[in-house]
C-alpha cells in the first residue's frame, strides 16, 4: 500500500469535534517543531520526575521527539506501529524507563499496571507535523506511522497460522507452562501483555526472541498448539483453562454454561437452538437491526447470545455445533453465507451479506422442536473465511481490561 503523508478527509471528519480547538491548543504546546524539539526538551523535568508526573496525573501529551522514540522501539521489537499499538508503547515510556517496560506486566494474579492515556487526535496531529513520519491509512479505517528513513518488512504478523519456530522452542515452552502453579500460572489477559510479561520473566525457550516474536509464539500456542488459554481475564496453561472445558464440550457437542466466574459442563435452562433454528433466528436478528438501526444490519458479535436469550428463549451454543468459540461458529460453511466478521476496536461486529433477509417461515420447524431435533455431525471441514475480516494486532492485544470476551 502507498504510503501517505496526509491523512484522508474522511479519517479527519472522524476527529472534527467541538474539541478540535482545544485539541489544536494541545498540539501547539505538546509538539513543538523540529527547530525547537531539543530546546523544549531541555525545559523538561529529568526523566524520572516526568515520568512520574505522568502517572499522578494519567494523561501523556507526547512531544514529536517522544513519538520518534517509541516508533524506533517498536521497529526494534518488530511490531507495526499502528495508532492504538503506538499509542501503548508511548504510555508505557511515559510510565517506566524503555528496559523496565516489560515489567509494567508483572504482578500478582496476572494484574498489570495502568497506563497513562493519550488522545489519539493529539497523537495524529503530532505524527503529522513531524517530517520524519509517514501516516499511512490501513483498510480497517486505522492508520500506521512509519518512521521515514526505515524500511517496514521486518514487522512480525502475529497472526500468521504458519509456525515458523523449531520444535525445541515448543518444547521447552510445554514444560515451562506445565511447571507453572499458584499466581505464576496467570498471565495477563491479552497476547501483548502476555508476551510482555513472560519476556520479564525471561524463560529460557524465549532466549534472543523480540517481542513481536513472542507474540506471534503466545498466538500459536493458543490457537494451534494449545498451551494456553483464557481463563476469565487471564491467560493461563492450557490444562487450567475455559479454553480446555470448551473444547471438550465441542467434542462432546454439548452445550456449557457460564457461572460463578467458570464454565460449567451441563445443559443450559433453555433449549440450544439446532441448525434451521438458529440460522432462521439469526437472519431475524440482522434483518431487524438493518431495519430498525443504521441501516447495515451490523451488530457486536457478544450481543447475539443475549439476544437468542430474551426473544427466542433459546440458547445459541456453539459448542452443540462442535465449536469452542462462537466466533468460529458463525464463520463455519453452515452460516457464512449469512454473515461475515470483521474485528474492530471494541471486539467483532457481525455484517450480514444480504439486506434486506428473506425467511420463509413453511421451511422451518416449530421453536418447541429445537431441543427434540439431534444436533448436526461435527464440524471437520475448514472454516469459511472472509476477505472482509479484518485482523490487526492492537484489537487483539489488550492489555488484560476492558478487552473483549475471549471466549467468543
Amino acid at each position: 500500500m502507498a504510503r501517505n503523508s496526509r491523512r484522508p478527509q474522511k479519517h479527519a471528519k472522524r476527529t472534527g469535534t467541538p474539541a478540535d480547538a482545544e485539541t489544536q491548543t494541545m498540539v501547539t504546546s505538546a509538539s513543538p517543531t523540529h527547530g525547537n524539539a531539543a530546546a523544549s526538551r531541555k525545559e523538561q523535568p529529568n526523566d524520572a520526575s516526568r515520568r512520574g508526573n505522568v502517572l499522578r496525573s494519567q494523561c501523556c501529551r507526547p512531544t514529536e521527539a517522544d513519538v520518534v522514540r517509541a516508533l524506533q522501539s517498536l521497529y526494534q521489537d518488530q511490531l507495526k506501529p499502528s495508532s492504538r499499538t503506538l499509542r501503548r508503547r508511548i504510555g508505557e515510556l511515559a510510565a517506566v524507563a524503555p528496559s523496565d517496560v516489560a515489567g509494567l506486566y508483572v504482578g500478582p494474579g496476572a494484574n498489570s499496571r495502568k497506563l497513562p492515556s493519550v488522545d489519539v487526535a493529539l497523537l495524529w496531529a503530532v505524527c503529522e507535523r513531524c517530517s520524519a513520519i509517514l501516516v499511512q491509512t490501513e483498510k480497517d479505517g486505522d492508520w500506521t506511522a512509519l518512521l521515514a528513513d526505515r524500511e517496514t518488512t521486518t514487522f512480525i504478523d502475529v497472526f500468521d497460522p504458519v509456525d515458523p519456530f523449531p520444535i525445541h522452542v515448543w518444547n521447552g515452552a510445554a514444560a515451562y507452562f506445565a511447571s507453572l502453579s499458584g499466581d505464576d500460572m496467570h498471565l495477563p489477559g491479552g497476547r501483548y501483555a502476555c508476551a510482555q510479561a513472560l519476556l520479564a520473566r525471561k524463560p529460557d525457550f524465549l532466549a534472543n526472541f523480540t517481542l513481536g516474536q513472542v507474540c506471534h509464539i503466545v498466538e500459536i500456542a493458543m490457537s494451534q498448539r494449545k498451551l494456553l488459554g483464557y481463563c476469565n481475564n487471564s491467560i493461563v496453561p492450557y490444562a487450567h483453562s475455559f479454553s480446555m472445558k470448551k473444547d471438550r464440550c465441542a467434542l462432546q457437542q454439548r452445550t456449557c454454561v457460564a457461572e460463578n466466574g467458570g464454565i460449567t459442563e451441563s445443559t443450559s435452562s433453555l433449549p440450544p437452538a439446532n441448525l434451521q433454528l438458529a440460522r432462521r433466528y439469526l437472519s431475524e436478528i440482522l434483518r431487524d437491526s438493518a431495519l430498525h438501526g443504521d441501516g447495515t444490519g451490523m451488530l457486536p458479535l457478544s450481543n447475539i447470545k443475549r439476544l437468542f436469550r430474551l426473544r427466542y428463549k433459546t440458547e445459541l451454543s456453539e459448542t452443540y455445533f462442535g465449536h469452542s468459540r462462537l466466533s468460529d461458529l458463525l464463520q463455519d460453511e453452515k452460516f457464512c453465507d449469512l454473515c461475515t466478521l470483521r474485528l474492530q476496536k471494541n471486539g467483532y461486529i457481525i455484517v450480514p451479506n444480504k439486506l434486506p433477509f428473506r425467511i420463509s417461515e413453511n421451511s422451518v420447524p416449530p421453536p418447541d422442536s429445537a431441543a427434540t431435533i439431534p444436533p448436526p455431525s461435527r464440524i471437520s471441514k475448514p472454516l469459511c473465511r472472509s476477505n472482509a475480516a479484518v485482523i490487526s494486532l492492537e484489537d487483539s492485544l489488550h492489555l488484560g481490561q476492558g478487552s473483549r470476551s475471549p471466549h467468543v
